[in-house]
């Protein structure tokens, strides 16, 4: 399988520095060290080397329990409602037939719930693969579907300039080969008043100092880049962006990786890593706890988001 070098998509540096070697705790695609490395010109932390974009297909399972459920599980539901409680705001810059696009759009649960707020907009979801699941749950609610790496899609200019008033990236610039690319992209197709919502793993989370290796949010081999606030915030300049607010949310799933992928390191076959490694929602519910009371202390969690704004 074929490999590749890249250099820093904030600042466009060679030169860096390892520092960390990790593993996929999680889906087991690889049995292979995972390498991330720190710029030395900004900082920015990313996967160096990382597998070819024509072969990222490879680094997702292909029986990932959660895509193929029909029904909502309770998991999915309680999924549903935060999600749609976090963009609940950005609605209100979505005038009468407008159009929301989600970039990693997963099991589609997000824009489903937007439709039953929403009749009238054009909803877009955009995945390196769905599932036969999550196709006919999006064409059930007349959500149009673009399978293919949102960084080839930013090359072939498919969507009209000023069209979108919203952009959902909820947990995806991570998976990115070229995030740069894709945001200076977003910005020409978003409306003059439009907005991006960017949640995705904070590199300064308290817990990663914790976990080093084991953290969840290295997600490896998925996970090419993982920013810094300073870096997102420099990144969306550079794209003809600006943040124009952040929040610290909890991160639940990091904190299961990262449990689970530390005690399967210990116990290989063990039960309970295995558990935590499927984000059960009692462990959900547990974490989602600590990081509350982590934040009551002003500790930074792994999760942040950031709404976008062309400037």
């Amino acid at each position: 399988m074929e490999l590749d070098v890249p250099v820093c998509c904030v600042c466009g540096s060679t030169d860096s520095r390892a520092i960390c070697e990790t593993r996929d705790w999680v889906h087991v695609t690889t049995t292979d060290a995972v390498s991330f490395v720190q710029c030395e010109g900004c900082a920015h932390v990313f996967q160096s080397p990382r597998v070819a974009i024509e072969y990222g297909h490879t680094l997702y399972p292909t029986n990932n329990v959660m895509l193929a459920e029909k029904s909502l599980t309770l998991l999915l539901r309680v999924k549903k409602l935060v999600q749609l409680r976090r963009i609940r705001k950005l609605l209100d810059y979505v005038p009468p037939n407008g159009t929301i696009l989600e970039v990693g759009a997963g099991d589609g649960v997000l824009l489903t719930a937007i439709r039953d707020q929403r009749s009238d907009i054009r909803l877009i979801a955009i995945d390196i693969l769905f599932s036969s699941t999550t196709i006919e749950r999006l064409a059930d609610s007349r959500i149009e579907m673009l399978e293919t790496p949102i960084d080839a899609l930013a090359s072939a200019e498919n969507i009209d300039v000023g069209m979108v008033d919203v952009v959902v990236m909820n947990q995806s610039i991570e998976h990115l080969w070229k995030p740069d690319v894709v945001l200076s992209y977003l910005a020409r197709v978003l409306s003059k008043d439009g907005r991006i919502a960017v949640s995705t793993p904070d590199f300064d989370g308290y817990d990663r100092k914790l976990w080093n290796q084991y953290w969840g949010g290295w997600y490896a081999p998925r996970h090419l880049n993982l920013f810094t606030q300073s870096a997102i915030e420099r990144l969306a300049l550079n794209c003809g962006l600006c943040v124009t607010h952040k929040k610290h949310l909890v991160a639940p799933v990091i904190w299961c990786h990262s449990v689970g992928g530390y005690l399967k390191s210990r116990f290989p076959n063990g039960r309970l890593p295995k558990r935590l490694l499927k984000s059960p929602i009692v462990a959900l519910l547990l974490f989602a706890v600590v990081d509350l009371l982590a934040r009551s202390l002003r500790l930074r969690t792994s999760n942040i988001e950031y709404v976008l704004q062309r400037h």
